[in-house]
């Protein structure tokens, strides 16, 4: 594209030049014209004012002789007017095909010119609609990428947080469990207590009992050793006696169940404790697996909180990488865009720049063949103005020369003053081009 517009620079600088030589030509012609011009006013009042200093009183000789001079020179004057009208249509219908030639070629190239920069622009910018359209996908692509990546870390996060809450409901039954074997084991104490004062209480009831009854058989034994024949008396009476006996096997009875109970009253706390024991051991070891259940939520909590951070921290570090990519894409894309609307600006710019400079240079071709034709017009009118002037001058020398034929003394003065006064015309006339030049 740039070497495109460096060939239209160069064109419009040759453009430039050329326009530039046609008008120093048509500016030299005119210069040409204006010398031609100033030399016939000049010689026109010379000889205006030659005849009327010397042909006051000879108007009609003179015009008798210049009724002759024409009838002899009609033929010579006819030739020379057909030569002049063949030559001037020629070289006007030259000028005016040169020019008409340089205004098809300025329009061509200029109209080569607006193609080739339409193209351009058109190029421009379908490049640019294609590079929104791949910023355009690329972001969305991003887009979705970035929505996936949030969408998933989101789904982990829920579950991890639905791990943690199932962990705290686990933990949260643990500790119900644990405290539930709290209260059953200090249920179990309570009630051992209660049962060690019972077996203590029974202890003392049972040998307050054997107490009083080893009393009653020693009371007994001394009576009946002091008293036999009573004893004897009183062993007929079978009924009495059979009431003793078994009164004798309750108290045998109440002596082993005494001991039974006794056994079993001694066992009891044995069990309990052994039971409590138990319930203890059961209890500490239910207290250290809850603890050490505990501790291993713990840390799985800390861990999974702090896989979970980590995650949020690549993943806002991925998001920050990704937003910054997104930024940089669009600032180039943005900068690439404005770069393209200011490159399609600049050539509209030039292309506007190069219309007028083509309607300006129209616009001159077209003032300069309207300023050649006038110049034709006027070389025309001067032309015929020299041949009227060189006529009459050529007349007025052969008056004057057949007036010096007749008195040579009064002419030869004046032919003198005549010569010197044409040479310094034509210095004056010299010097004044060469003082344009110069100025030029």
């Amino acid at each position: 594209m740039e070497e495109k517009i460096q060939t239209l620079q160069s064109q419009n600088q040759a453009w430039q030049q050329k326009h530039e030589l046609e008008s120093e030509q048509i500016h030299h012609l005119s210069a040409q014209n204006k010398m031609v011009e100033d030399v016939c006013l000049r010689i026109k009042r010379k000889n205006q004012g030659f005849l009327g200093r010397k042909t006051q009183d000879r108007d009609t000789v003179l015009d008798k002789m210049k009724n002759k001079m024409f009838a002899k020179k009609n033929k010579k004057k006819g030739k020379q007017e057909k030569e002049t009208v063949s030559v001037i249509p020629t070289r006007c219908t030259q000028a005016c095909e040169l020019e008409r030639k340089s205004w098809e070629t300025l329009t061509v190239e200029t109209r080569v010119h607006w193609s080739q920069l339409e193209e351009n622009i058109l190029s421009l910018t379908e490049t640019l609609e294609a590079q929104k359209q791949l910023l355009r996908q690329s972001n969305q692509s991003w887009q979705d990428k970035y929505d996936a990546v949030e969408e998933k870390s989101a789904l982990e996060a829920n579950g991890f947080e639905t791990r943690i809450q199932n962990l705290l409901l686990d933990c949260n039954a643990v500790e119900e469990m644990c405290q539930e074997r709290i209260d059953t084991a200090e249920r179990l104490e309570l009630e051992n207590q209660v049962l060690v004062q019972k077996q203590q209480s029974q202890e003392l009831e049972i040998q307050q009992l054997t107490y009083d009854s080893k009393i009653l058989e020693e009371i007994c034994l001394q009576f009946k050793k002091n008293n036999p024949f009573f004893f004897w008396k009183k062993m007929q009476d079978r009924d009495t006696e059979l009431d003793k006996m078994k009164n004798k096997m309750e108290v045998k009875q109440n002596k082993k169940k005494g001991k039974q109970e006794e056994e079993t009253v001694s066992l009891i706390p044995a069990r309990c404790t052994k039971a409590c024991n138990l319930e203890r051991k059961s209890w500490e070891t239910l207290t250290v697996e809850h603890r050490v259940h505990l501790s291993q939520l713990e840390e799985n909590i800390l861990s999974l909180t702090e896989t979970l951070e980590a995650q949020k921290q690549l993943l806002r570090q991925s998001n920050q990488s990704w937003q910054d990519k997104y930024y940089a894409v669009e600032e180039k894309s943005a900068l690439a865009a404005n770069g393209f609307e200011t490159r399609i600006q600049d050539l509209l710019s030039e292309c506007k720049a190069v219309e007028e400079t083509c309607q300006e240079q129209i616009d001159t071709a077209e003032r300069l063949e309207l300023e050649n034709q006038v110049l034709v017009q006027k070389q025309q009118s001067q032309e015929s103005e020299i041949q009227q002037l060189t006529y009459d001058s050529k007349i007025l020398e052969e008056i004057c020369l057949q007036f010096k034929k007749k008195n040579p003394f009064f002419f030869w003065k004046k032919m003198q003053d005549r010569d010197t006064e044409l040479d310094k015309m034509k210095n004056k006339m010299e010097v004044k081009q060469n003082l344009k030049k110069g100025s030029k």
